[in-house]
């Protein structure tokens, strides 16, 4: 999931989508119950010397949640961390990608709650400095809510 590179946006921004759903399911159609789309942002930005804003950056974090299959079970549709708003000055390069997914039963074996965790890092860099950060997105299949490590 790079986002931008080289100094400057890339032309064609790409994202993906997760899901964690039950074993031997392989689309969401299979189940019922989902919310709507659940939306949290955060806006990262950095200034020069001068006070000029050198990058501007808003990442959404996205899913829906509390699908069950069969009655039982709550599941995750739709996760993402979608870059948008995205600007950065001629001699600084930002990096942005999504490196990790896992997902995790945070409920029984009888009544699954879906756990996916999303590793985020974030590098801001010129030719004199880098700085970089990591941040760690909880999503849960009975929650509306996203948990992050902090920006």
């Amino acid at each position: 999931w790079a986002v931008i590179q080289a100094n400057q946006p890339v032309a064609n921004v790409r994202f993906s989508f997760a899901n964690a759903l039950p074993q031997g399911v392989t689309s969401a159609r299979d189940l019922e119950n989902f919310s709507g789309i659940q939306s949290n942002s955060v806006r990262l930005w950095g200034t020069n010397l001068f006070g000029a804003t050198v990058y501007d950056v808003t990442l959404t974090a996205v899913h829906q949640y509390g699908g069950s299959y069969d009655g039982k079970g709550k599941y995750l549709e739709t996760v993402s961390i979608i870059p948008s708003n995205l600007s950065v000055l001629w001699g600084y390069s930002v990096d942005y990608a999504v490196d990790g997914v896992a997902t995790t039963n945070a409920g029984t074996k009888a009544n699954p709650v879906a756990q996916m965790t999303l590793n985020a890092k974030f590098k801001v860099s010129t030719v004199l400095q880098k700085e970089e950060r990591n941040t760690v997105y909880e999503f849960r299949g009975d929650s509306p809510r996203v948990r992050t490590s902090g920006f």
